[in-house]
């Protein structure tokens, strides 16, 4: 069966960790939101939501503003894993970025991640 996974540098990137950089960029958000702004399957997320939860990198609670709804925060482990994604994602950028100016990069960057 084939996994939906990602390679960056040479390390397998799970579609928890894209997860959790999606909730890092919106502070809190919900399971739908994530499916939706990822445009993958709610059932996917759910998944990937529970190794998170299991994993400690994740808290999910009820909603403060709509109390039929939960919602998603990271948690210091959490945090720190975006970090090393980001590690990660920075030295791929200068191992393939030759010839390409910083300033270009940053605002090619800005893009990707607005999407």
């Amino acid at each position: 069966m084939k996994t939906n996974r990602s390679k960056l540098s040479g390390k397998t990137i799970k579609p928890a960790i894209i997860a959790v950089a999606c909730i890092a960029r919106q502070g809190e958000t919900s399971q739908a939101k994530i499916a939706k702004d990822l445009h993958i399957n709610k059932g996917l997320v759910n998944r990937e939501v529970q190794n998170l939860l299991k994993a400690g990198n994740i808290e999910q609670h009820v909603s403060q503003t709509n109390r039929s709804h939960s919602v998603i925060t990271l948690t210091s482990s959490g945090k720190k894993l975006i970090k090393q994604v980001q590690q990660i994602r920075n030295q791929w950028w200068q191992e393939n970025s030759h010839g390409i100016e910083q300033e270009e990069l940053q605002k090619l960057l800005e893009k990707l991640i607005q999407r």
